[in-house]
């Protein structure tokens, strides 16, 4: 079983890398800003998050942070291509 849980309408992909939006399958700690791979791009000098509007769309939860695609299973990983192919008309 996965330690994250997979939200597979959401990817973002930067410089080849593939980003997957997940959430802990059980909450560790809240610090979901430390956990996200895209930190460094995210927060400023100023503690601005320029990102965040990518991982709290439509007034979610805020457990949600990017993690390099690559740390999913490989089911999710399926699930997640699966999604973007069969989505990729609709962009």
């Amino acid at each position: 079983m996965s330690k994250y849980v997979l939200n597979e309408k959401t990817a973002l992909v930067l410089n080849d890398k593939v980003y997957a939006l997940v959430r802990e399958s059980e909450v560790i700690n809240n610090s979901v800003c430390a956990k996200c791979d895209l930190y460094d791009k995210c927060v400023d000098f100023d503690d601005n998050h320029h990102l965040s509007a990518l991982c709290l769309p439509n007034q979610w939860d805020g457990r949600w942070f990017f993690i390099d695609a690559g740390q999913l299973t490989k089911f999710q990983r399926g699930e997640l291509e699966y999604y973007i192919s069969a989505n990729i008309n609709n962009l």
